[in-house]
């Protein structure tokens, strides 16, 4: 997701691996709202954070094209709440804290259908969350570099058409 600039955090600032029992968690000075998208608004993820590392979130997915004139004339909508919970996360090096998904749960049952206001629901599954395990946090000023090909197409198709040398906010992973 994409905080506000003035939400970063100098590296020096943040604690160092163990330090949550001691000092403030990671998950207290990061940005608590993450967006995983297209960039195009047709469907994103979207978590909120705590900061003991659960987390609440929502998926949508809108398809205006799959319809039906007399039951869903406005299309049909996947989507899907849940909330869950990280582990605290641990310090891989200057730029980079890994974590482990402990707990996902979903709300409804998956492919059931609701029609509403012209609309069909669809529940679905927590889209970019569903078969996670390990989840790296990127921290503000990772070079790009250094960041896998699949990153840095998610960024350019969400954000950039040049990306810049430095990541400019924070970024979680699902390895």
């Amino acid at each position: 997701g994409e905080p506000a600039k003035d939400d970063q955090l100098p590296a020096d600032s943040l604690p160092a691996a163990g330090e949550d029992a001691e000092g403030p968690s990671l998950f207290a000075q990061i940005p608590p709202y993450f967006t995983f998208s297209s960039g195009v608004g047709a469907w994103s993820t979207d978590i909120e954070l705590s900061d003991d590392g659960s987390f609440t979130g929502s998926h949508h997915d809108s398809d205006m094209g799959d319809l039906d004139e007399a039951l869903y004339p406005n299309g049909t909508v996947y989507d899907c709440n849940f909330s869950g919970r990280f582990s605290q996360p641990e310090k891989v090096d200057e730029f980079t804290y890994t974590m482990r998904l402990e707990s996902l749960a979903a709300e409804g049952t998956e492919g059931e259908e609701v029609y509403e206001d012209g609309f069909r629901y669809i529940t679905s599954a927590p889209y970019g969350l569903e078969n996670a395990d390990e989840v790296l946090i990127y921290l503000p000023g990772t070079p790009m570099d250094s960041l896998s090909e699949e990153i840095t197409f998610w960024l350019l198709a969400h954000l950039y058409t040049d990306m810049p040398e430095e990541l400019p906010f924070y970024v979680l992973c699902n390895v």
